[in-house]
Parts: structure tokens; C-alpha cells; sequence
């Protein structure tokens, strides 16, 4: 829960797609990082993390903070 509290504080200028998923990554805990690892392996050069579910859910959640908290 630590990692995503410090994620939530750092918000990007412009949401650039670099910046939202190192900010999701960081957010991520062991098992899920874990999960994300052999989806890759599987995968392979199919994997697309800004195009996979939990990401772009993720993403959606994140830029509504946002703009509640603006």
C-alpha cells in the first residue's frame, strides 16, 4: 500500500504514457509484478503494457484523481 500512496503524490505535468507507467509499475506490488513478468514471457513482443487491462484501468482511475483533486 506504501508504494501507491507515494505513487498517487507524484503526478506527471503532461500524463505522458512514459510517466503513467513508471508511475503504475512503481504501484504494483510483488504477486502482480510477478504476473506482469510471465505475461512478457508468454507473450512475448504480443505484451503491450499500455495496452493491457489492469493497466488501462489503472490509468482511468489515476486521471480521475486527478481531476477531483484539481
Amino acid at each position: 500500500m506504501e508504494k501507491s500512496k507515494k505513487a498517487e503524490s507524484v503526478i506527471p505535468q503532461n500524463n505522458n504514457i512514459e510517466q503513467l507507467t513508471a508511475l503504475y509499475l512503481e504501484s504494483l506490488d510483488e504477486k502482480t509484478l510477478k504476473t506482469l513478468e510471465i505475461a512478457k514471457d508468454h507473450l512475448g513482443s504480443s505484451f503491450s503494457l499500455k495496452k493491457s487491462i489492469d493497466f488501462l484501468k489503472w490509468k482511468a482511475d489515476y486521471e480521475s484523481k486527478i481531476t477531483t483533486t484539481n
